[in-house]
């Protein structure tokens, strides 16, 4: 259903805010190294990515507005002493937040919206070999 101040198929937008433009996002990356023993390398990398809340479609309607989140992703390397293999354990979205990147209105079902939802939380197990 149309938006109370949309006439003529046309809205006013002045002065509100932009799709997918928050008004704060902000993140903090820390990567920390360990030195083990016979040249071993322990790599601990975590990240936290915060943002408040913002809209997910440009007509700026009310039930597709992506509400304000912390996502904290993590990763653990080995790395052997002459560096030709490395092991990881990458964690991304530890705290299984769930949010979305876009949303619309269904186009045959007067009031529907639909949204794409990101990724849950994540494990992987990466191996790496250089040649």
């Amino acid at each position: 259903q149309p938006a109370p101040d949309c006439t003529n198929r046309t809205q006013d937008l002045s002065g509100r805010p932009l799709q997918f433009a928050a008004e704060w996002r902000a993140s903090l990356t820390g990567e920390y190294v360990w030195q083990l023993a016979r040249g071993f390398e322990l790599v601990g990398f975590l990240q936290g990515v915060y943002s408040s809340d913002f809209f997910l479609q440009q007509d700026l309607d009310p039930r597709l507005v992506q509400d304000e989140y912390v996502k904290v992703d993590a990763r653990l390397s080995l790395i052997s002493p002459d560096n030709r293999w490395e092991v990881s354990l990458i964690g991304r979205n530890l705290g299984d937040k769930i949010t979305s990147n876009y949303g619309d209105d269904v186009p045959i079902q007067l009031g529907s919206v639909w949204r794409s939802v990101d990724p849950p939380r994540s494990l992987t197990l990466q191996g790496m070999w250089r040649f």
